[in-house]
């Protein structure tokens, strides 16, 4: 059911396929069989409005909020941690566990830090710091990227450098990352573009125009020939490998104002979105493309 109090900022299924849902106002909500259980502050959480989570490789599910800091549940238990730089209201943007377990925190309007032991700590590298980072990525190749409000960086070892046009980032703000069937990156903007990492350069997979001149706020590849993007204002995209397809109120989608998508391996897509959670159908979705393909 769509409603303007349940914002959703964040989803992730974990380990045993429940899904979790992070929204602006309500706290947490838990998806499990048939059943939705609501964890917010009386439950427990620091406060109520989540802004993102994921679940480490130990089973501990950590979110961020709008009050500032980290909250990490396991088993039940829930302890809060602020970032150590002075600031308690200092808010995280991004959560991500990398390819060697490491967990990484994003502030909004500062550096990165990471997880180090029983406490966060700056991540601290020979030159440039990361800064104003949406989002982070470790490809299969072992390079970490930042991308956010500054534009895209990348890390091997401790050597923090900027991605310009060279390489064929075309600035802006990212605001979306992810791994793709071979681990390597791709990534969204805010002005529209998805890019995609070859051997070390970017190749331009949709543009503006391709995606509707929508804000790309997920990202999803569930194959080499399915690309999921979500916009915020222009629905949801496919790419097929060949060419777009897209998704909105034409389609049956209630609400183009997307803010997530992933995929609970059971034939469907939950798509987060400013009114609430969506459900999907792949297949169906799959199907449509198709049609739209077809000869007249």
């Amino acid at each position: 059911k769509v409603s303007p109090d349940f914002q959703v900022t964040e989803m992730l299924e974990d380990r045993e396929g429940n899904i979790w849902v992070a929204t602006a106002l309500n706290g947490l909500g838990l998806f499990r069989e048939d059943r939705v259980e609501i964890v917010n502050a009386a439950a427990g959480l620091s406060e109520g409005a989540v802004l993102a989570g994921l679940e480490n490789i130990r089973g501990s599910v950590w979110l961020c909020n709008q009050g500032g800091g980290v909250d990490r549940i396991t088993e039940g238990r829930i302890e809060h941690f602020n970032l150590p730089d002075g600031n308690e209201k200092r808010q995280v943007s991004a959560l991500y566990e990398d390819r060697d377990g490491r967990l990484w925190a994003a502030s909004v309007d500062g550096p990165v830090f990471r997880w180090r032991d029983t406490r966060f700590a700056e991540h601290i590298t020979e030159d440039t710091v990361p800064e104003k980072v949406n989002a982070i990525h470790h490809d299969s190749r072992g390079t970490v990227w930042f991308g956010g409000q500054l534009g895209l960086m990348r890390s091997s070892g401790r050597r923090v450098s900027p991605v310009r046009a060279e390489a064929g980032f075309p600035g802006g703000e990212v605001t979306a990352m992810a791994g793709g069937t071979s681990g390597e990156l791709w990534l969204g903007t805010s002005q529209g573009c998805v890019l995609r990492d070859v051997d070390g350069r970017l190749a331009t997979i949709g543009t503006p125009g391709d995606l509707s001149y929508g804000k790309v706020s997920g990202i999803l590849v569930s194959a080499a020939d399915q690309v999921w993007v979500t916009t915020l204002g222009a629905g949801l995209f496919l790419h097929d490998g060949k060419r777009w397809h897209r998704f909105d109120s034409a389609q049956g989608l209630p609400d183009s104002r997307l803010t997530q998508v992933i995929d609970d391996r059971m034939g469907h897509l939950w798509l987060g979105s400013t009114g609430g959670i969506l459900r999907v159908s792949r297949e169906d979705l799959l199907a449509r493309s198709k049609e739209a393909d077809a000869p007249v």
